[in-house]
């Protein structure tokens, strides 16, 4: 259960989100009024779409608990796509506002009407693309060298989804091709590194069912991310127990000899109120992977583990976002060596979370294959 003093941190983010989404909102209809003549009986009709859109992410979680699965589709499609367009208009607008700033020191000018059209056909064209490059899922094929791998393992075949957020946008048929992607690689082991679910479970018997067609020789493991939690931890981990997956939570297992597969929960879930398990055991004489949904190396895990594989990212899903992720996190995709000499690898997300679509940020599934190697093996694509 959440605490009192966490139900106040949920409800400085919901604050922190309506001011700025709603600040998008208001930038957006005045440069609307600015560049086109609205009748003043169609002025109430926008500020309450407008409005809507603002509220649509809240909309549709109040629609889901409640079981008004209509409204929660409809406010989930229709507001998480207006929201993909935003965020894209909004980048391009200020940077022609930009533009525009910079040519007001000389006798060119962009009228008003342009400086908004052009902005908004590029969005649209490019949520277009980025709603077919979010179906196109790529295959990343990882090699990993170590000598501490067995030369046993070197057939053994791991896959790696992250970040699919299945619920009201990604189900159904969707979902089934990213299922049918996995199957294709014929994992021995399968491993999600956390926001697997994000929505009501109660709406998600299809997706349990497709994930239990996923047959492994050793089994399917998964840690928590953020969005388990915000889904609601318990009935996340009812989720993907039903769907055949162990849940790791600061917890080690040997799902063959020669490998150890370490997982520990996403630390927003300390941070609301709920009980996490951060702390993994020492490394021993087996392989280790860390399975961590946030791609930072914690001072508490070094030394503890051989590879992490993490996520959380999406490499910034929406372009020019992967500018502030790459800030942010220093490394959002592929693999990385550390200074201890253990890697990590970052994957781009299978699914999306919020507007439907990818820019510059293809999904992926990861297939990495263990080899053993002399001492100064060391890890490739």
């Amino acid at each position: 259960m959440m605490q009192g003093t966490d139900r106040s941190t949920m409800k400085f983010i919901l604050v922190g989100y309506l001011l700025i989404y709603g600040l998008m909102h208001v930038y957006f209809y005045l440069r609307l009024r600015a560049a086109l003549f609205i009748p003043s009986t169609a002025g109430p009709v926008f500020v309450t779409f407008l409005a809507l859109m603002v509220l649509a992410p809240v909309i549709v979680r109040l629609a889901e608990r409640r079981g008004w699965e209509f409204f929660a589709h409809l406010f989930s499609y229709v507001g998480y796509s207006w929201m993909g367009f935003l965020f894209l208009f909004v980048t391009l607008s200020l940077a022609c506002d930009l533009f525009r700033f910079l040519l007001s020191f000389s006798t060119f000018r962009i009228p008003a009407k342009l400086a908004f059209l052009i902005p908004a056909v590029i969005s649209v064209l490019a949520y277009v693309y980025g709603y077919f490059e979010a179906r196109d899922i790529r295959v990343t094929h990882l090699v990993i060298t170590s000598p501490r791998i067995p030369e046993s393992l070197s057939a053994l075949r791991l896959v790696q989804v992250s970040d699919i957020h299945t619920g009201l946008i990604v189900r159904g048929e969707r979902l089934r091709r990213m299922v049918e992607e996995v199957i294709k690689l014929k994992p021995d082991l399968l491993v999600s590194t956390g926001d697997l679910v994000d929505g009501q479970i109660d709406s998600l018997k299809e997706a349990v069912s497709l994930w239990q067609e996923v047959n492994t020789i050793y089994g399917k493991y998964a840690v928590t991310g953020n969005h388990e939690f915000f889904a609601g931890i318990d009935q996340a981990l009812v989720f993907m127990e039903e769907a055949g997956f162990r849940v790791l939570r600061g917890e080690a297992v040997v799902p063959v000899l020669g490998l150890c597969l370490v997982g520990v929960d996403d630390p927003v879930g300390r941070y609301l109120g709920f009980d996490t398990k951060l702390e993994i055991p020492p490394r021993g004489e087996a392989f280790t992977i860390l399975l961590k949904h946030q791609p930072f190396v914690s001072s508490r895990h070094r030394g503890k583990f051989d590879l992490q594989l993490s996520g959380h990212t999406h490499a910034g899903q929406l372009f020019p976002f992967s500018i502030i992720t790459a800030l942010y996190f220093g490394r959002q995709e592929g693999l990385h060596t550390l200074p201890d000499r253990s890697q990590l690898y970052i994957n781009r997300g299978t699914g999306t979370w919020g507007p439907p679509v990818r820019i510059f940020a293809p999904p992926e599934i990861t297939l990495v294959e263990l080899k053993h190697s002399n001492p100064d093996g060391s890890g490739r694509f």
